[in-house]
């Protein structure tokens, strides 16, 4: 995972598939990278990994709640059509900004 930071924004890049054999290691990195944030909005950007499982989606969500508790806005950027399938069966979309990415991007 990466930080990249732009004018009021912090985006968190995934730089390999969230699994339970790496979410313990993210989530000590993400309640570290939390505590400094100041922008307001957080994205997380998943649109170069192709797999996240159910570790990875609470991670996601937990991410999301600390994010509503420091009153930042929370979006996911994706590109995998599995991992939007698995977001909007489990309704995060209503939890939090989805955006798909394209190919282009």
């Amino acid at each position: 995972m990466r930080r990249e930071e732009e004018t009021g924004i912090v985006r968190f890049v995934a730089e390999e598939n969230i699994t339970a054999s790496n979410v313990r290691e993210l989530q000590t990195f993400f309640i570290e990278e939390m505590e400094s944030v100041t922008a307001g909005a957080v994205v997380l950007d998943l649109s170069p990994v192709d797999f996240v499982d159910s570790s990875g989606l609470t991670l996601v969500i937990g991410l999301s709640k600390t994010c509503n508790k420091k009153g930042v806005t929370f979006r996911l950027d994706v590109r995998s059509a599995d991992i939007l399938r698995v977001l909007r069966t489990c309704n995060l979309h209503n939890l939090f900004e989805i955006r798909e990415v394209t190919s282009d991007e």
